[in-house]
């Protein structure tokens, strides 16, 4: 802990700060101006507001099948209302066109659904999917899935 002792002509202010915690709180509280200060703090949290927008989707890849109320309770915030991503990949990362993912349900059935030219398909669940124990799966054996949220 140190305290700070800043005077620029007839102006004298007087700032505590630590110098573990915010090793460089010296070189912005000698700031020259206190609009000054209040500027640098807008800017860089106008440029992390920015980072975090520009950010990547979450996602995430399965080399084998998958259960997805697993996945749903870890990752989806927003059941029903969010969007869910799944492309289909093979071994060397490019999307497979009209490749089949499929839904299958422990107790019984199936449904597959064919993906887009892209390799995608994009669906919403609803609440009761955390309900069900259902495998997901491509039907290509070495694809792998990735799933964008």
């Amino acid at each position: 802990m140190f305290n700070l002792l800043l005077s620029k002509g007839s102006e004298t202010r007087e700032s505590l700060a630590t110098e573990t915690k915010f090793p460089f709180a010296k070189k912005f509280l000698s700031a020259s101006h206190p609009l000054q200060l209040r500027h640098t703090v807008l800017c860089v949290l106008l440029s992390l507001l920015f980072l975090m927008a520009c950010s990547p989707s979450n996602r995430t890849e399965f080399l084998t099948p998958f259960e997805l109320s697993s996945f749903l309770k870890h990752h989806i915030q927003e059941l029903p209302g969010q969007t869910v991503k799944f492309q289909i990949l093979d071994f060397d990362g490019e999307p497979i066109p009209h490749e089949v993912l499929h839904f299958e349900w422990t107790e019984g059935g199936r449904i597959g659904f064919q993906t887009e030219q892209d390799g995608t398909i994009t669906m919403q669940f609803e609440k009761d999917m955390l309900e069900n124990k259902v495998m997901v799966f491509a039907k290509s054996e070495d694809a792998k899935i990735r799933v964008i949220w």
